[in-house]
């Protein structure tokens, strides 16, 4: 029991198979959980494999934290010890009433911790916590605040009695607020119901799951190198827009899996490339691709160096057609690039191949 309270209060998936012959409220009744009987093992085989084949549909990959989809959104309210009389109960029925919470507080959560370590069933539950922190705090719930903490589960901390200015130069968002004296109830309630606000905003609104899933595994493709161009910026905005794409100037093609149309590329060169010289073209794009390979830090710049190297050969070829079809491929890294090494010849042709 010990163990499965140490799963719940992580949130880990759990799958509990429980002797038939213990009591029902052994167990919180939102666990997975499958009963078993020594007698008639084998008999009950088929129902086991299918409760470990639950628990494998929905841990899939990633794995998820566990909350149960039963319970209602709970916000975990810790330290209103601290506060004023009749300020925490105040709080408490705004979360409740104007937020719609439903409000688990510390003293309840602490009780049935005593009574039983299956009780952080209870803090697998929360969706939130709301903590206040001063000088005059429980040293329970400054414990209880810890092991939420370590949980990650979303916090807002409030400090009652501000303490010394830290030396870490750390930004105020990344701070627990500070409630002064000044603020009375009403200006607290003010300062908790913002940071609900920012907790309950939805920053990058999709209209389908997938743009999620794609836009996350864009971001773990970067690797982490500290770089975020021009062409990064635009390749995520395709990869969160998907079929939706909004076309400025000339373009080859639109949406996932499209075709470019070479003949719009046949008429953008007509209008504007018969000017540029192709073999000195071809020269200028082939310094250009040893800049950008020197500068190269991800695979999105491979790919622009390689797209630099395909219009260079098509320059090479008098296809001046296939050169602006590469330049476009290769996007804003290479005209930033083009520009600051001053191949003009080559940031003209990308220009032009941009729309700009």
């Amino acid at each position: 029991m010990y163990e499965i309270g140490l799963g719940l209060r992580s949130r880990k998936p759990l799958l509990v198979f429980v002797e038939d012959t213990l009591p029902r409220t052994i167990l919180p009744p939102t666990l997975l959980q499958c009963r078993f009987s020594f007698r008639s093992f084998p008999r009950n085989v088929r129902e086991h494999r299918q409760a470990l084949a639950m628990l494998r549909a929905y841990t899939g990959e990633p794995t998820p934290r566990y909350q149960s989809p039963l319970s209602p959104r709970t916000c975990l309210l810790l330290g209103s010890s601290v506060l004023a009389a009749g300020v925490g109960d105040a709080v408490r029925e705004f979360i409740e009433r104007e937020r719609r919470y439903t409000v688990l507080s510390s003293q309840a959560l602490l009780a049935e911790i005593d009574e039983h370590p299956i009780g952080y069933s209870a803090l697998s539950e929360v969706s939130l916590a709301v903590a206040f922190t001063g000088a005059t705090a429980d040293r329970r719930e400054d414990r209880l605040l810890g092991e939420v903490r370590g949980t990650n589960v979303p916090l807002i901390r409030v400090v009652v009695e501000p303490g010394p200015a830290t030396v870490a130069k750390v930004p105020a968002e990344y701070l627990p607020r500070v409630m002064r004296p000044e603020l009375g109830t009403a200006g607290l309630i003010s300062l908790v119901s913002t940071e609900l606000e920012i907790y309950e905003e939805d920053f990058l609104e999709l209209s389908d799951g997938s743009s999620a899933d794609r836009y996350t595994q864009f971001l773990i493709d970067l690797g982490g190198r500290g770089r975020y161009g021009a062409l990064t910026r635009e390749r995520g905005v395709e990869v969160i827009m998907g079929d939706r794409y909004d076309v400025q100037g000339q373009a080859g093609a639109v949406g996932p899996n499209a075709h470019v149309h070479d003949v719009s590329f046949v008429q953008l060169w007509n209008q504007l490339g018969n000017g540029i010289d192709l073999p000195t073209l071809a020269e200028e794009l082939s310094r250009l691709r040893v800049a950008l390979r020197e500068r190269a830090t991800t695979p999105e710049d491979d790919r622009a160096v390689a797209d630099i190297g395909q219009a260079e050969l098509a320059a090479r070829s008098d296809d001046g057609v296939g050169a602006l079809k590469s330049l476009r491929a290769a996007g804003r890294w290479a005209l930033d690039t083009a520009n600051a090494i001053g191949v003009a010849v080559a940031a003209e042709a990308i220009k032009i191949a941009l729309g700009n």
